[in-house]
């Protein structure tokens, strides 16, 4: 507490002036967060806003730069909390974003303000190129070349845009600062030209807007709009319909480059009003500098940093795949499952390498404690799900073509359509449904080594029918069968029904009235069977089940009427016998007479 109590009486606030004459004649120095916020280490920095320095404090001849009052009042009164944290990131991480969407959709206007807004530079090719043509610019190639063509009137390649844009983005301000690109590039190709010399956005700020409305404003600007204006195109509804049509042919090629080269488009609502499309676009500025920086200080400090929001190339990524390949380690540590993951949100990158996780918590998980989900290593053999034209080759298919995860998990015998086709160990198993694939997939050794097929099978239905009927009439002599083999396939067929039947029989062992025990064992077995036959549609099988269990209840019935018809003079003389008892009483009676026949039914 001591501690404390002088560090607060040791820190000051200082004017943005007088923090600038401290550095100039070195008698302060910058503190070891260089110009990152004390109180929050991962805030973006935006090094160009007016207000970054605004709010400088002094401890012990360290400048430290909180960036509103709030943090400066924390910084005032706790210094001891903030002077000790681990180091930001040593990259400097500031904002490159672009901005796109249709004619009219107010790309420059938002441009303008998320630069004013991070202190980003605010960049356009038509302002780049003339200041590339600018009297007092150098006398470079490049600048030869634009002045031809411009004296030509002819039309600026692609190349040497991209060479101007990217002379402009390596210059002191905007490395310093930041930038944000205003509607470019405009097609596939410029973008994978960008990219190719290393011009990536962090984000792509879509701008989605109604045709119906960029016409409506283009007809506001030519009402309110005069003979003086310079941009006299904003202002002609006819020019829109070919500006559109253009955005309308190069969008989704663009969008369609970013979205799966670098997964960093993120859309905007045209129609919203110029502050909220501002805010949204701060925020998510905000995000992806965040994003940078924590990554690069996870990176700098041997620890584990998501991927996910970095736009980083795929081909990056997959130069820098692990030994598990995309198969999450966390789950084949925890469950003993191979969980093949394709969702980009959960990669993680740790010492140089990438692997992919299967959730948010096995993400969580992995980045606490990565060393202890790698010890286990990824099986030299893994399953391969055959694509259509593999599956039209001559393959062998283990277990005839029965569903090993059905045979496993339901001990059914189901046979596989032949859609789904799994190639695991140089063997190929057949699956019937994308259920069955995805735990095949997890788990192949399980349903390999368990899944065995029984030594009787009962009999296929399709063209092995055909082939069986002909083997009963001839057999392989020209003899027929012998009557044991006929047995065997009678007993695999419907040995388990008969079985459960009789079962059933010695425990309920029914007793239908006016019967003898043993016709009414055989009159409940054959009940029993039908009620069971697979074969039944559903009306059927419901109607015979009721029938069954009309059965039962007339073998019951003597009982049943008996017990009552004794209670009866009980309960009478009780004044206890009730109209309910009264109706069930003459139901049963009314049942017993239909059975003899004492009364027509």
């Amino acid at each position: 507490q001591r501690n404390s109590l002088l560090l607060r009486h040791q820190v000051s606030k200082l004017a943005p002036s007088v923090q600038k004459d401290l550095r100039a004649r070195a008698l302060a120095q910058i503190s070891r967060y260089q110009d990152a916020n004390p109180v929050r280490l991962m805030d973006p920095w935006y090094p160009g806003r007016e207000d970054t320095y605004k709010y400088a404090t002094e401890l012990r001849n360290r400048l430290f730069f909180p960036r509103d009052e709030a943090d400066l009042e924390l910084f005032l009164t706790q210094p001891q909390d903030f002077i000790h944290q681990n180091l930001p990131s040593r990259v400097f991480v500031n904002p490159a974003i672009m901005i796109t969407g249709p004619p009219l959709s107010g790309k420059t206007t938002l441009a303008k303000e998320l630069a004013l807004a991070t202190g980003a530079i605010y960049l356009s090719i038509p302002q780049i190129l003339l200041d590339m043509l600018d009297l007092g610019s150098v006398g470079c190639t490049l600048t030869k070349n634009l002045r031809e063509l411009f004296q030509k009137g002819e039309t600026v390649p692609d190349e040497l845009i991209i060479q101007a844009l990217r002379l402009r983005i390596t210059k002191a301000d905007v490395v310093r600062c930041g930038w944000i690109l205003d509607d470019y590039p405009l097609t596939a190709k410029q973008a994978k030209m960008m990219a190719q010399v290393g011009i990536i956005p962090h984000r792509v700020l879509a701008i989605a807007l109604p045709e119906g409305e960029a016409f409506n404003r283009s007809r506001i600007l030519g009402s309110k709009g005069t003979l003086g204006d310079l941009d006299l195109t904003q202002q002609e509804p006819l020019l829109q319909r070919t500006r559109l049509d253009a955005h309308t042919r190069n969008w989704p090629l663009l969008r369609s480059f970013y979205s799966l080269t670098h997964d960093n488009v993120l859309d905007i609502d045209g129609k919203k009003c110029v502050w909220a499309m501002c805010d949204q676009a701060v925020k998510e500025t905000r995000t992806s500098v965040m994003q940078r920086l924590e990554y690069y200080q996870r990176v700098s400090q041997g620890r584990p940093a998501k991927l996910f929001g970095l736009a980083f190339a795929s081909t990056r990524i997959e130069a820098a795949r692990s030994d598990w390949k995309q198969y999450c380690p966390v789950s084949l540590t925890l469950n003993n499952e191979l969980y093949q993951v394709s969702d980009t949100r959960f990669m993680v990158e740790y010492h140089g390498r990438v692997f992919w996780m299967a959730s948010e918590d096995f993400t969580n998980l992995f980045m606490s404690d990565p060393e202890s989900f790698l010890q286990v290593p990824l099986p030299t053999s893994l399953p391969v799900l055959l694509t259509a034209t593999e599956r039209r080759l001559s393959i062998t298919i283990q277990l005839e073509d029965y569903c090993p995860v059905a045979l496993v998990d339901r001990k059914e015998l189901t046979k596989a359509p032949g859609q789904h086709i799994i190639r695991f160990m140089d063997k190929c198993y057949s699956l019937s449904n994308k259920e069955a694939v995805n735990k095949f997939l997890r788990r192949p050794l399980r349903y390999v080594q368990r899944a065995k097929l029984p030594s009787k099978r009962p009999m296929i239905k399709g063209e092995k029918q055909v082939s069986l009927l002909s083997a009963l009439t001839k057999g392989k002599d020209g003899k027929g069968l012998e009557p044991a083999d006929m047995l065997t396939f009678m007993q695999a067929s419907v040995a388990e029904l008969i079985c459960q039947s009789l079962v059933d029989a010695g425990e309920k062992r029914p007793l239908y009235p006016g019967s003898s025990p043993a016709e009414s064992a055989l009159l409940f077995l054959a009940k029993s069977l039908r009620a069971k036959n697979p074969v039944s549609t559903e009306l059927k099988a419901e109607k015979v089940r009721a029938d069954l269990q009309l059965f039962l209840s007339d073998c019951a019935l003597p009982s049943k009427l008996s017990k009552i018809h004794e209670e009866k003079a009980g309960l009478e003389a009780m004044g206890c016998w009730t109209p309910t008892d009264a109706r069930i009483y003459a139901e049963l009676c009314e049942r017993f007479d239909q059975i003899f026949n004492l009364t027509s039914p």
